[in-house]
């Protein structure tokens, strides 16, 4: 299994043939590209028909918008922490979301024009049998999560978070930092090497300062329209209790060139099976190419490569305990001694990290500049959407940092070569 399985769906390919078609071949914004092609394919039919029905200008608007890469570049930041001795310093969030910009309100619109569609009518699966509920849900052996909610509505479909509770002052919490280590022993999950361990936030904490910003709800309404609401809603909820990122679900011990490669989306972890007891997670690893941020042929599909085994840039991590050099596939497994009181990272906001990471590395949101998302930046595009300066909409100004819990790690990261390791417990297949 490659980490771009969906691209090989056949269905994918003919109802993004159908967006395609309407856009006359035109060419897409990198973001908007890979949306579609890791998009659920239960909304991906609903959406096709919405574009279908779009004005042509709007469609020109809406696939050359460089706020698809916007969004997924707000994962990616990361707040550097720099004086280990210090007390974390609190980070207040926007106390009073801005006015929407015309992307959210384009979301609201998608919306009303999905409600106003209904059920769609299958296009044709060329043989396959009509799509089951169990296309969207989470990998068999892992529990399924239970709600009290409802079917899905076009409301909760596209502005989770816009109703929160107002944002309040919350801090990086030692406590939970010193439980985590505690909970992997004092080792890094990816490596098991034991020196120079960092807590890693799974949904990152720069993005908790941003409840009730444009930013954090555009980044929300962008994954709705395109993801199962009850799926994006368990993740929203994952984080949005009273500490927030903050809790011990959160967070993964990780070395730090580990960690500054994660943050950068090089590589991606899939959640493969938790135990019914808790005590034991498995999940898969898998490295992510590096992709530029340039104009796409919206036809042309991912690669999906199968045996990676390192970086685009050649940088490889090896395991501490058995010395090989970890693969595209490798199975590693967390454990916990006490899951209630240490509870493993959480299912869901592994899924979540799948997803983004993934995304981010097809968009190349990780390292595409301001200037490049600027929208008088010449792409060969239709004029984006307008969505004023960045203030509007949330996005920060500076340059995104990885963080650090730890202290300075520069002369640490992603060096090629890096004898950073990876456990390597078992594999899933050939290489």
């Amino acid at each position: 299994m490659g980490a771009y399985d969906e691209v090989d769906d056949a269905l994918r390919a003919q109802l993004i043939g159908q967006i395609d078609d309407a856009l006359d071949g035109r060419l897409v914004e990198t973001g908007f590209w890979a949306f579609l092609w890791l998009a659920d394919i239960d909304k991906l039919e609903i959406y096709t028909k919405f574009f279908l029905g779009m004005p042509e200008s709007s469609r020109y608007d809406l696939c050359a918008s460089p706020n698809w890469t916007r969004a997924l570049k707000i994962w990616t930041t990361r707040e550097r922490v720099k004086d280990e001795n210090r007390k974390r310093k609190s980070t207040t969030a926007t106390p009073n979301p801005p006015t929407p910009s015309k992307v959210s309100r384009l979301a609201e619109s998608v919306g009303r024009a999905i409600q106003d569609i209904g059920s769609p009518v299958p296009l044709s699966r060329r043989g396959r049998s009509p799509p089951s509920k169990s296309r969207s849900k989470s990998p068999s052996k892992i529990p399924t999560r239970v709600t009290s909610a409802g079917p899905s509505t076009p409301s909760t479909l596209i502005t989770p978070g816009v109703n929160r509770r107002e944002p309040k002052d919350y801090a990086r919490s030692t406590a939970i930092a010193d439980d985590c280590k505690k909970r992997d022993k004092h080792t890094c999950l990816v490596t098991r090497g034991g020196d120079w361990i960092e807590t890693a936030h799974i949904y990152p904490f720069s993005l908790g300062t941003k409840v009730g910003s444009q930013g954090y709800t555009e980044f929300w309404a962008r994954l709705s329209v395109l993801w199962p609401a009850e799926k994006v809603q368990a993740w929203e909820d994952a984080v949005l209790g009273r500490e927030r990122t903050e809790i011990l679900p959160n967070l993964i011990s990780l070395a730090p060139t580990v960690h500054g490669l994660w943050g950068k989306a090089k590589f991606a972890l899939r959640p493969i099976e938790l135990s019914a007891d808790q005590t034991t997670l498995t999940v898969e690893f898998h490295w992510l190419q590096d992709s530029a941020y340039e104009p796409r042929d919206l036809r042309i599909r991912p690669a999906n490569p199968t045996e990676l085994d390192g970086t685009t840039r050649q940088t490889r991590l090896f395991d501490c305990r058995t010395k090989r050099c970890i693969c595209s596939g490798d199975i590693l497994t967390f454990t916990t001694e006490d899951p209630e009181k240490l509870p493993l990272p959480s299912v869901d906001l592994l899924q979540m990290q799948w997803l983004l990471n993934r995304l981010v590395a097809l968009a190349g949101a990780a390292d595409v500049t301001d200037e490049e998302l600027d929208p008088d930046d010449p792409m060969g595009l239709a004029p984006p959407i307008a969505v004023g300066d960045a203030s509007e909409t949330g996005m920060p100004e500076e340059a995104e940092e990885e963080e650090d819990d730890e202290g300075e790690e520069e002369g640490l990261m992603g060096t090629a070569g890096t004898a950073g390791a990876v456990s390597r417990v078992g594999k899933t297949g050939p290489r």
